[in-house]
């Protein structure tokens, strides 16, 4: 989450305003689907409770199948009115062909800082935040297991709207990028990389490669509502110690999706 001080001049989108585009892709990409949640989703998603959803990406493209399947599902649910916001990279908004595509998911003309969020999400405007917290660590692992998180922020916007953090794990999209071995330094165009970017392959040893998506035979999703151990008089005001107590309980959460993950695989 970055700064930006431009404006949305965007009219809020509800989610029902989504789905005539979503409508058409989901049939292409989804065959047969399994949903399980916690609790009836009618009973989560009610008129103005502030929902984040915490969503695992898979692979670079797999965002697209689990937005496609929620969003149906909340809106059998009778959740259409809701209004979200996507988080977006800034690598969306700063390439040209990107860029509408991340304004039409986040709502906004831009990028915004973690403060921009937390006061749009905590006004009248917005009921629900969509957040992938692998971010571009997808990129870097295999499909079925569950990545580092790039930040554990989330917690702390959650704990300071007072919202209710909704888990979201899905598998079957795994094939929709070709993880390449990158252990040995001696490949030659690694030397060619950016920094950051050997220093990413390096923790893993893994590059994942997008595909053209295919058509998923069964796409499998859980759901739940997460309570954190912690709540905001838990927070210390330094930004150091602040980080690592979000750190603490952003481990129980990767742990907690990493033991819904192993549970879809085997049904």
């Amino acid at each position: 989450m970055t700064s930006s001080g431009e404006k949305s001049s965007e009219k809020v989108k509800a989610l029902e305003q989504y789905w005539p585009i979503l409508e058409k892709v989901y049939p292409r990409i989804l065959r047969d689907v399994y949903i399980e949640t916690e609790r009836p989703l009618k009973e989560i998603f009610t008129p103005g409770r502030k929902i984040l959803t915490i969503i695992n990406h898979s692979t670079p493209l797999s965002w697209l199948p689990a937005i496609c399947l929620l969003a149906d599902e909340i809106l059998k649910a009778g959740g259409g009115k809701r209004r979200p916001i996507g988080v977006m990279d800034r690598f969306f908004f700063q390439h040209a062909a990107l860029k509408p595509l991340a304004q039409f998911i986040s709502q906004f003309d831009s990028v915004l800082s973690f403060d921009e969020i937390m006061q749009k999400f905590d006004g009248k405007n917005f009921t629900d935040v969509v957040i992938f917290p692998e971010g571009s660590n997808c990129f870097f692992g295999p499909g079925d297991e569950i990545q580092e998180f790039r930040s554990p922020r989330f917690l702390e916007l959650a704990l300071k709207t007072q919202s209710e953090i909704f888990l979201v794990v899905h598998r079957g999209s795994e094939d929709w990028a070709l993880p390449i071995s990158m252990q040995s330094q001696d490949i030659p165009f690694r030397a060619y990389l950016p920094g950051w970017l050997n220093e990413k392959i390096s923790r893993t040893g893994i590059l994942a490669i997008p595909k053209w998506p295919a058509p998923i035979d069964k796409f499998k999703m859980k759901c739940e509502i997460y309570r954190p151990s912690i709540d905001l008089n838990d927070l210390p005001t330094s930004r150091r110690k602040r980080l690592e107590v979000l750190w603490a309980e952003a481990e129980k959460v990767q742990n907690r999706m990493r033991e819904l993950n192993e549970q879809l695989d085997q049904i």
